[in-house]
């Protein structure tokens, strides 16, 4: 069963994924989660997996693959290109909000 709170972020999820200028057009398609490696279901809060890395904002993208690839940091849930596909990852959401901190002088 789906919380309100959840169901609720999936649908602001989904309205950010129609109208943000950061994902290409491909991107915005419904999407399986991939989970454990294996693509799950059809979400519209999901993106395509190849697109996986653009769940990471334009200002953390470059740097967080590089940091985890270089420290060899897991993805919670990973794809094939690094991050997980799934726009209410609690890991990419700190990333995107941490990661451009890293080089603020």
């Amino acid at each position: 069963m789906t919380s309100e709170f959840a169901a609720a972020e999936r649908r602001r999820a989904v309205g950010w994924k129609a109208r943000t200028p950061t994902l290409p057009e491909e991107a915005r398609a419904p999407a399986p989660y991939v989970r454990d490696s294996t693509p799950r279901g059809l979400y519209s809060f999901c993106l395509p997996p190849a697109y996986a890395t653009w769940n990471l904002l334009p200002e953390a993208r470059s740097a967080a693959l590089a940091y985890f690839a270089d420290e060899s940091i897991a993805w919670h849930q990973p794809t094939e290109v690094g991050p997980t596909n799934h726009l209410l990852s609690s890991q990419v959401q700190c990333v995107n909000a941490l990661m451009p901190m890293d080089t603020d002088t």
